[in-house]
C-alpha cells in the first residue's frame, strides 16, 4: 500500500528568490535564472515562490527567445494551478 502525505509548502520571500534566481519575471511571484552551461550554451530557469520551476536551454542568440518562452510557460502554470496562498 502506497501512503501518500502532503509536504508543506514554505513561501520564499522576495530576498531568498532574488539570491536563487537574480531577475525578476513579468509574471508575478516568478523569477528568472540565465546561466552559460558551455560557450554559447544557455539554459534558463524559471521558479515561483512556491517551488515550482520551468525551463529552456539552448545555443546561440536564443537566450531572448527562452526567456519569452520561460515568461509563457510560468504564465500558463500559474494559471493551470490553484494559488498555494488560497489553500
Amino acid at each position: 500500500m502506497l501512503l501518500l502525505v502532503k509536504a508543506p509548502v514554505t513561501v520564499r520571500s522576495d530576498v531568498e528568490m532574488l539570491r536563487e534566481c537574480p531577475r525578476r519575471s513579468r509574471t508575478p511571484d516568478w523569477f528568472l535564472r540565465i546561466d552559460e552551461v558551455s560557450n554559447g550554451r544557455w539554459v534558463v530557469v524559471a521558479r515561483d515562490r512556491w517551488g515550482r520551476e520551468v525551463s529552456r536551454s539552448g545555443g546561440g542568440e536564443e537566450v531572448e527567445r527562452m526567456i519569452e518562452e520561460c515568461e509563457e510557460y510560468a504564465a500558463a502554470t500559474g494559471r493551470g494551478l490553484s494559488d498555494p496562498r488560497q489553500e
